[in-house]
């Protein structure tokens, strides 16, 4: 665990609360793209887009929607196009990359 955070214990006149965070523990499940920032960007097929436009194609969560909270795949959770070193200014054509 990384950020393990302790139970807090609040005592009020009234009741008694505790806080529990259940997500303190890094698990690696996370999107690593430095520009889909975890946010699903469905694939365009155009001619002369940008790989902005190609949006988690090639990703290891995507399943039509950001899956990396619901598959338990240690690999890899960015786009391929990132993967291979391109940046969200590189164009796509017919002919790959």
């Amino acid at each position: 665990m990384v950020n393990y955070q302790k139970p807090e214990i609040i005592k009020s006149s009234v009741e008694v609360f505790e806080t529990v965070n259940t997500a303190s523990g890094d698990f690696g499940r996370k999107c690593q793209s430095v520009y889909m920032n975890g946010v699903y960007h469905p694939t365009s097929y155009s001619a002369g887009a940008d790989m902005m436009a190609r949006g988690c194609e090639g990703c290891n969560a995507n399943w039509g929607y950001c899956a990396v909270s619901a598959c338990n795949y240690d690999g890899v959770f960015k786009p391929s196009w990132e993967v291979a070193g391109m940046s969200p200014d590189n164009k796509w054509n017919t002919n790959g990359w």
